[in-house]
């Protein structure tokens, strides 16, 4: 968490789309290990790398399992030029979508 604190994130109180906001959602085991991170788009869809597989869209906690974990913090930060990801809004539709 602290390596997103250096880049201005801080925790969310909320998981709901603020327009003008970037969320990143991070997944913990059992035993409190990150094992996952999330990062929201503006659609209110959240995006994840899959190991080797593509990037899918997906609700919040459709990817809670053994496997991801479950969500322990939802951090944000103002966008703002420096820190507007460019890919947050792709032009092309999703390759997979979980719900």
């Amino acid at each position: 968490m602290r390596a997103f604190a250096h880049v201005g994130y801080e925790r969310s109180r909320s998981v709901d789309l603020d327009p003008g906001t970037s969320k990143v959602a991070l997944f913990v085991d059992q035993s409190g290990e990150p094992t996952h991170a999330a990062r929201q788009l503006q659609s209110g869809y959240w995006t994840s790398k899959l190991g080797q597989a593509e990037d899918i869209e997906h609700e919040l906690l459709a990817l809670e399992s053994d496997v991801y974990g479950t969500v322990a913090v939802v951090l944000a930060r103002p966008i703002t030029s420096l820190s507007h990801d460019a890919d947050a809004e792709r032009p092309w539709p999703p390759l997979t979508r979980l719900h």
